[in-house]
């Protein structure tokens, strides 16, 4: 028979380990990196220290993706510092066997954990009654199906497959009824807990540890209000696998019914944003006034308020660190293992693949800095904040940022065909384009938008100021940088392939908003997936390669743009 490579990654060890842990042992965290529930909570309320295990597990994959991805996609090399495992990558070699960037199993931890935790909270409240409160406890459930959809949705994005499973391992018998799915078969799985959650609780439930813990304190003073930010939105996790969903039923034909899930994500991200937007005087999340604020998405000691939707949070102090600084930055002690190729660096200032760069893109001096001593060679910056001390690896991850939203909205209205909706994300802005229109009311705005049918999921707010009051307004992704528009084709019948132009101007905006953060190269992957033409990502990726371009193509085109990992192996009975 068949088993799967989970062996091959402790997961014995770890059935064998659960098997003998009480119920109390399992709420306690098994690290040292963790969000330390002595510290915070009361003794009453130690029955849930076990999901910060979850988290704590979470924030030990934070930083992989970035490895997996940015090291194979358009950017990035290895320096002559770097490891012959990050060589492997970046080579897109066949045989990872033992590469420990490759090895998925710190994602695997996590379902684990989220698997374990839903079974034995409910287990839990049966002992301890005294303890127990529903609200809370279906808070936790909501937020951990959260979790788990994310960490398969990172395996799904980054190996192409995975192992699913939902017994806590304590109750697994047979490791061969496990499913291994493709990525179309995990975005399925995903989707339905996302939209009919676990045991008859949702999956959208926002649970706030501040308010339940920490009410009476100042928010800013409140650690808590770091683990808030750490559990991924609902709406940011559904956008992302429904354009997935949609991805894959339009390579089959089935476009109808991908438009379903393309008007959820215009929905349910504009709501998010409106709804947000109503709660802050400044308009955050909103597309506005962030050229002059690019530099504090990173580099100040918080995540940016304009920006922040889902963030890991680390704390040197507390001994929660990613590698981050060990693999970009320059100064010792780092080992400066990765950086920017000249050809990845020579797209910011192509007045071509980024118009209007002759003009400066605010985006490349926060993500690259000149080597020191001034060599004309780079080294990324991005995560390297403005008091850090260069051994402090604990820069915080954005999971989902307000920009991500815009892009994803942006993906969606296109392949609605909704070409100058997009266009105006994308480039001028809702504010200048209500200005061409002659929208100068929060009534002519309402109305204009009744009339056309266009942005009629967008409030007035995105306009700002309409109603007398000063409010920053949408400026659209490239013109807050005063850059010129990338060329969007609004007309099928000019070019009968619209759509697909769109979706590769997306893909080129994406390698410039995301450089370095493990998002561009997933994104890449599910727009050639959307028109099955895996040279959307292989014309992109292989100019870094130099004289091994055609090489580094073949294999893209050949379907190497998956990390290759074994799961399966050959055992005896």
């Amino acid at each position: 028979m068949k088993l799967y490579k989970k062996i091959a990654f402790s997961f014995m060890s770890l059935c064998l380990a659960m098997g003998t842990v009480s119920c109390d042992d399992f709420f306690e965290p098994e690290t040292d990196d963790v969000l330390d529930g002595d510290e915070y909570m009361a003794e009453q309320t130690e029955m849930y220290t076990g999901f910060l295990g979850i988290m704590t597990r979470m924030q030990a994959v934070g930083d992989k993706a970035i490895y997996l991805t940015e090291t194979r996609g358009e950017l990035l090399e290895p320096t002559t510092y770097s490891t012959s495992d990050l060589i492997a990558l970046y080579n897109y070699d066949d045989d990872l066997t033992g590469n420990p960037y490759a090895d998925p199993a710190g994602y695997y931890d996590v379902v684990i954990a989220c698997n374990d935790y839903l079974t034995n909270i409910q287990e839990f409240g049966e002992q301890y009654p005294e303890l127990w409160d529903q609200k809370v406890s279906d808070g936790l459930i909501s937020s951990t199906i959260r979790l788990k959809v994310w960490a398969y949705m990172m395996l799904a994005e980054i190996y192409g497959e995975a192992l699913w499973f939902d017994d806590p391992i304590t109750e697994i018998q047979d490791l061969t009824k496990f499913e291994l799915l493709d990525t179309e078969g995990v975005v399925e799985k995903c989707l339905d807990l996302l939209e009919n959650g676990y045991a008859g609780v949702a999956s959208n439930i926002v649970f706030s540890w501040y308010q339940w813990l920490d009410p009476d304190t100042e928010l800013g003073e409140s650690k808590y209000r770091y683990w808030d930010y750490m559990i991924p939105t609902w709406e940011g996790l559904y956008a992302k696998v429904a354009l997935w969903k949609g991805a894959y039923l339009q390579k089959s034909g089935r476009a109808v019914e991908a438009n379903v899930y393309y008007e959820n994500i215009v929905d349910t991200l504009a709501n998010a944003i409106n709804q947000h937007m109503l709660t802050v005087s400044n308009q955050e999340w909103n597309r506005s006034q962030l050229s002059a604020l690019r530099n504090k998405y990173w580099k100040s000691d918080e995540p940016s308020k304009f920006q922040a939707v889902s963030v890991l949070k680390y704390d040197y102090a507390d001994n929660q660190t990613n590698r981050l600084m060990k693999h970009f930055n320059t100064q010792y002690p780092n080992d400066y293992l990765l950086c920017p190729s000249d050809s990845g660096l020579a797209r910011w200032e192509d007045p071509v693949f980024n118009p209007g760069a002759s003009t400066g893109d605010s985006r490349f001096g926060v993500n690259f800095k000149e080597t020191y001593g001034g060599s004309n060679e780079y080294y990324v910056s991005t995560f390297v904040r403005d008091n850090q001390q260069s051994f402090q690896d604990d820069t915080y991850i954005y999971l989902f940022r307000a920009d991500e939203y815009h892009f994803f909205m942006i993906e969606a209205l296109n392949n609605l065909g909704r070409y100058t909706e997009a266009d105006v994300l994308m480039n001028m802005g809702l504010s200048r384009y209500a200005t061409s229109v002659g929208v100068k009311s929060v009534e002519a705005w309402e109305t204009y938008q009744k009339e056309n049918k266009m942005f009629e999921e967008f409030s007035s707010l995105w306009i700002g100021g309409l109603d007398g009051s000063h409010k920053y307004s949408n400026d659209g992704i490239r013109n807050v940088l005063g850059l010129k528009d990338r060329p969007f084709v609004i007309d099928d019948e000019e070019t009968p392939n619209a759509k697909k132009f769109n979706d590769c101007a997306i893909a080129d905006e994406y390698m410039l908003e995301f450089a370095t953060e493990g998002k561009t190269y997933p994104a890449l992957i599910r727009i050639a997936t959307r028109w099955n033409d895996y040279s959307i990502v292989a014309d992109r990726v292989s100019p870094k390669y130099g004289a091994r371009a055609s090489e580094i193509h073949a294999k893209i085109m050949a379907g190497g743009y998956w990390v290759p990992w074994d799961l399966q192996v050959e055992v005896k009975e």
